[in-house]
């Protein structure tokens, strides 16, 4: 499961509480797996995870190195940084996704190139001719 923590930031009110909470829900039990398989001995450390993560996103054409970060707790893995386009974004996700023991992975990856709402916001208007 993907948590988009750019979406629960931009919900405004008791909204945002309860997205928040699911989240933090379901990352705890994910959290309490991934501890159970690893006291068996059959998942991947942290440090582990982090490293097979980071070594996807490498292999990830349009992913520059060290556009992103990785941190990792418990196999919930946190991708943050800034790209330029939406699907950078979703190939990062997706790249963290195929490494094996991650339970889930939160996105706080801010697309600041152009086409963004932002961009567009900030683009000065053109009038039209009659």
């Amino acid at each position: 499961m993907a948590i988009t923590i750019g979406t629960i930031t931009k919900i405004h009110g008791m909204n945002a509480v309860i997205a928040t909470s699911v989240a933090t829900d379901q990352i705890r039990k994910d959290s309490i797996h991934a501890d159970e398989l690893r006291r068996n001995g059959f998942m991947k450390n942290d440090m582990q995870i982090q490293n097979d993560v980071l070594a996807e996103l490498d292999r990830e054409q349009n992913v520059i190195t060290g556009t992103i970060g990785v941190e990792v707790h418990h196999g919930v893995v946190k991708l943050a940084g800034h790209v330029s386009d939406s699907a950078i974004k979703k190939n990062a996700e997706l790249a963290a996704q195929r490494v094996d023991d991650v339970t889930s992975v939160l996105m706080d990856v801010d697309v600041t190139g152009a086409g963004t709402a932002r961009d567009i916001a900030r683009a000065p208007r053109v009038a039209q001719p009659r």
